[in-house]
């Protein structure tokens, strides 16, 4: 059997884009769930609600130069780069 060690950990949700922001966050019972006729989607779409992640969140200064990259990777890279912060000095990565 394999082991695991999960030694960082990043987050970018529609509550929060850091641990900090995301644990306050869910644990006050914040939910990130908005309407989104009109804004994201027409009037009519048949689903009225989603919990969208911010389009102003700003990723590490590595990020900014890859505008090519999908937003789904940039939102994993500044994820990733949160966790790699937290690893202990040392630890190859």
């Amino acid at each position: 059997m394999r082991q695991v060690v999960i030694s960082g950990a990043g987050v970018v949700s529609p509550i929060g884009a850091t641990l900090a922001e995301f644990g306050q966050r869910m644990f006050s019972g914040q939910s990130g769930i908005v309407d989104i006729r009109g804004r994201l989607v027409p009037w009519n779409f048949p689903v009225s609600v989603a919990a969208p992640v911010s389009e102003s969140i700003s990723g590490p200064d590595i990020l900014q130069d890859c505008n090519s990259g999908s937003r789904f990777s940039r939102l994993a890279g500044i994820a990733t780069e949160q966790a790699v912060r937290q690893l202990p000095s040392g630890l190859p990565v």
